[in-house]
């Protein structure tokens, strides 16, 4: 084939060309109705001949003309055509049917005019004289393609894919995210989504979100959005110039949130909704979402809530400096369920750090320097892997948080492997009133605030603890009311060495403490809680601070009794006191007598003839 033939317009060639050359001649034209107007092409002969003359192709339908000899020839779609901006395409007329060419300023999007039978869709151009260029899109498409982020999405919906965000900072009124979409920026650091000024809404919502909140629709087939999401972009609410928005406002499932930096907005930086139903009628309502790495800063309601779906996956989450809550996960039976799977969360400088009453799996929670509560949890059946909290209560730095204040509050059965917490600003360590509460271990430095360490309620289990720097306050109290029942066991080991000092328990409260102290620390002061069973200590170390002991008594050749040095903290009572004779006393009887705050004396009612032994236990 050659190209050695050139006509300034292809409507010259149409009316004038009567050139006798060979099959595949192409022709070269520099403009449709003017050099340089966007139309020009490249025509290639054909084989068809005897065609009536001079028809241009709108008349023939297709990328096809006839010149002024009735010889057809086929345009070649090739890039040949690019407009530096999308305004000027407006201004030109194009005539060629299939013609290919590209737009600069949106970001070389490819284009390709179509017969007059074709509808425009979103990010589609139309030429001056009514012809459309559709746009060509694939799996992914650039959101400078579209006059705005809300054009890009619609018509990415039609399909389903990807609408790719270049580096910079991009305005919108409002983004209504549907089914199958996701945007991709290039980055937190690159790409910014802006809330206009006054806008004073979601700056990304799901598709019929009013509809579906507080609906418990669950089901894709009934609307439910599924299969969306955000990527690799900041998020800016404006909060100084909106009143009210969220940064994420979705209600959907099996969605994907990844590498996002929310921050400024009026309300939630992200909130999140789906059914308490669940069940299946295509592939597409499996409930697991995806949230990792989500950094949420400075919003005035909760940094993330989250309302389902349930199952949902969070890999790092990073709330702070927000006004509610870190991050809520919350539950209404027969609405929404929020229970969720996280991996890590770090939370601080909120109001309250971190708060679940739906079921949640926590691997690692660090909460620290928020005004309030570092951690509640009110939900059954939570499990914490590792908890680490420190500094809340930050806005009484320097001085003391109110009698009252808990660091860690846990009003529902909870299982927690590991919890260590710093009393730094005052305030109760863990309170623990919700029944069926374990905790494995627990570490909690009181630095010498004067508040409690550990204040538990009603039939909890830790296994092992450290409790230290409470030389003035309580390091346990059991019965956090000081009259309700807190019926608890603690156990340790010598390689972690409990330290409590001022341990008290409620007038009803039940204390099973098998531990290990160091010289100079009490287990207890003030009244000895009532019931035989209510202050039940072995001390292991320290024997001052026992409250349980054991040994073995003799009696030697011609006595009638021997006192015994029980080594007890109090006195024991003598229903307290077990005596047990090692051999056959052949009739003598034995009894008990003289108990003092630390002996008590075993007898026989006959001079012994050989030494004897008496096992013996004691506790207060």
């Amino acid at each position: 084939m050659s190209s050695n033939i050139k006509i300034n317009t292809t409507q010259e060639f149409i009316n004038s060309f009567k050139g006798n050359v060979s099959v595949g001649t192409i022709v070269a034209t520099l403009g449709y109705s003017a050099v340089g107007d966007g139309g020009s092409a490249q025509w290639e002969k054909s084989a068809t001949t005897g065609q009536t003359p001079s028809r241009t192709p709108i008349q023939l339908g297709d990328s096809l003309l006839n010149d002024a000899s009735g010889n057809q020839w086929t345009m070649l779609l090739t890039n040949d055509v690019e407009f530096k901006t999308f305004a000027e395409i407006a201004t030109l007329s194009i005539g060629n049917v299939y013609q290919k060419f590209t737009c600069r300023e949106r970001g070389n999007a490819l284009y390709i005019t179509q017969p007059s039978s074709y509808s425009a869709l979103a990010g589609d151009v139309t030429f001056a004289n009514g012809v459309v260029g559709a746009l060509q899109i694939g799996v992914s498409v650039s959101s400078l393609s579209f006059s705005t982020l809300q054009e890009a999405n619609n018509r990415m919906a039609i399909i389903g894919g990807i609408v790719n965000i270049p580096a910079g900072i991009y305005e919108t009124t409002q983004v209504i995210i549907d089914e199958g979409v996701t945007f991709v920026g290039a980055g937190v650091d690159a790409t910014t989504i802006k809330l206009a000024n006054g806008a004073n809404a979601d700056v990304f919502i799901t598709r019929g979100f009013s509809t579906l909140t507080g609906s418990n629709t669950w089901l894709n087939s009934a609307g439910v959005p599924v299969g969306f999401g955000v990527k690799d972009f900041a998020i800016d609410g404006n909060r100084a110039n909106n009143t009210a928005g969220a940064g994420l406002r979705f209600y959907g499932k099996k969605y994907n949130v990844e590498n996002i930096y929310i921050f400024d907005c009026a309300e939630d930086g992200f909130y999140t909704e789906c059914a308490a139903a669940g069940g299946q009628s295509s592939r597409k309502d499996a409930p697991e979402s995806q949230i990792h790495n989500v950094w949420i800063r400075n919003c005035g309601g909760n940094g993330l809530t989250y309302r389902g779906p349930h199952d949902g996956v969070i890999g790092n989450l990073f709330p702070f400096l927000c006004g509610g809550i870190g991050a809520s996960f919350e539950q209404s039976l027969g609405v929404y369920d929020g229970a969720a799977d996280v991996g890590y969360i770090h939370t601080y400088a909120n109001d309250v750090g971190l708060s679940n009453a739906a079921r949640v799996n926590f691997n690692y929670i660090q909460t620290e320097s928020n005004s309030k509560q570092g951690y509640i949890c009110n939900s059954l059946d939570t499990q914490v892997t590792q908890l680490r909290a420190f500094k809340n209560w930050r806005d009484f730095e320097g001085s003391t948080a109110p009698v009252g204040s808990k660091n860690i509050e846990i009003l529902n059965a909870c299982k927690i492997t590991n919890a260590k917490v710093r009393t730094d600003n005052g305030g109760i360590g863990i309170s623990v009133t919700g029944s069926g509460t374990y905790i494995g271990y627990a570490e909690i430095d009181g630095e010498n605030k004067g508040s409690v360490g550990l204040d538990i309620d009603a039939n909890q289990v830790i296994s092992t603890s450290r409790i230290y720097n409470f030389s003035i306050g309580t390091a346990l109290r059991s019965g956090v009311t000081g009259g309700t029942n807190g019926n608890f066991t603690i156990s340790t080991t010598r390689n972690s060495l409990t330290h409590f000092n001022n341990v008290s328990a409620g007038a009803a409260g039940s204390l099973s403490l098998d531990a290990f102290t160091t010289a100079g620390e009490t287990f207890k002061s003030g009244v000895n809680p009532s019931g035989t069973e209510s202050f039940n200590v072995v001390s292991r170390g320290d024997t001052s601070a026992q409250s349980k002991n054991t040994g073995l008594a003799s009696l030697t050749i011609g006595a009638t009794s021997t006192v015994v040095s029980h080594g007890l903290a109090y006195t024991p009572s003598v229903t307290n006191i077990k005596i047990t004779p090692t051999s056959n006393l052949d009739g003598v009887s034995f009894w008990l007598s003289s108990v003092t705050a630390t002996t008590f004396q075993i007898n026989i009612s006959a001079t012994s003839v050989t030494t004897e032994f008496f096992s013996w236990s004691a506790k207060t």
